[in-house]
């Protein structure tokens, strides 16, 4: 898989990293398949389709309807597919959502083009946040070039690319300790002001951490939204920081889930300080300004921090 900054490749025993900006690689040796399914190329890829059709199929309790449609004068096979609580995995499989407190169904209208049978374009949407993501499919190559043999070994890139050093690891912000002060620009679609740490002061406050390219990320919106409904005002704050996105990109999501909690941005110093690697990653901070959790984003688990430290 190549991209401007990147190149990523996989040989069956090494998964290789080519960072095109700073020259540098990365290995890892016999990477386990889980670890393939946060790469975002896969997300509603062909790849991805093909290897979990079968058990559609197969599937006795899976609705699924097809019928024909016409987009720009052209005929296509539209097949829709509602699949509740088990959306797309990344590479292999559906897996259940377990992470949602509410039953959630995810919605796909997989359009194919009936000429080549490969998918034109891939909606999905869900009855939760009704947000709506599409894939299309454009200049695809069915008789591809075979890349060179020496292209899926890293000696052949060492002439051009380094290897990458390992940075130090700043633990994840220990409970009890004090959080320090920081400011970062708000986005909130107009000025963009700067928000600092001293404005949560005397609040119960949970910090969450978060990229685009997170599919977990993105199943977490409604419960930010939901968590800041229930218990927000002026005992509880929610803040969302952005590590490392463009602007425009944080608008994009601001715009489409309408927070009514912070939205800021510029946070990638911050989210390395702090030791945050995986995302999303939650701080909750009690009214002394003490850290009372650190990690993963568990709903229920911090949903109970709250009620007990309000």
């Amino acid at each position: 898989m190549e991209a401007d900054n990147y190149i990523t490749i996989y040989n069956g025993t090494e998964e290789i990293f080519l960072d095109k900006k700073e020259k540098t690689y990365t290995i890892k040796v016999q990477p386990k398949q889980q670890s393939f399914t946060f790469h975002s190329f896969f997300y509603n890829s062909i790849q991805t389709v093909r290897s979990v059709i079968r058990q559609w199929v197969q599937s006795d309790s899976l609705p699924m309807f097809e019928r024909d449609t016409v987009i720009g004068n052209r005929s296509y096979k539209l097949v829709q597919l509602e699949m509740h609580e088990h959306p797309m995995e990344y590479v292999s499989n559906y897996e259940k959502m377990e992470r949602m407190p509410d039953s959630v169904t995810v919605y796909y209208a997989i359009i194919i083009d009936p000429k080549t049978g490969l998918p034109y374009q891939i909606l999905h949407t869900n009855n939760i946040n009704k947000a709506l993501g599409k894939t299309v499919f454009t200049e695809i190559n069915t008789r591809p070039k075979a890349p060179e043999t020496n292209s899926w070994y890293y000696t052949t890139y060492e002439n051009e690319y380094t290897p990458k050093k390992k940075e130090k690891k700043e633990p994840v912000i220990a409970a009890a300790a004090v959080m320090p002060e920081w400011s970062l620009p708000e986005y909130n679609g107009k000025d963009d002001p700067t928000f600092k740490s001293s404005e949560l002061k005397g609040k119960l406050v949970m910090i969450d951490f978060w990229i685009k390219n997170c599919g977990h990320c993105m199943e977490s919106f409604p419960e930010l939204q939901r968590l800041q409904k229930t218990y927000g005002g002026a005992a509880f704050q929610l803040v969302s920081i952005n590590a490392w996105d463009k602007k425009e990109q944080i608008g994009f999501f601001y715009k489409r889930e309408k927070p009514r909690y912070k939205m800021l941005y510029n946070g990638e110093a911050l989210a390395k300080a702090w030791g945050v690697e995986g995302y999303p990653t939650v701080v909750l901070v009690d009214k002394t300004g003490k850290v009372i959790y650190s990690g993963n984003f568990i709903y229920e688990k911090v949903e109970a921090l709250i009620k007990a430290n309000l």
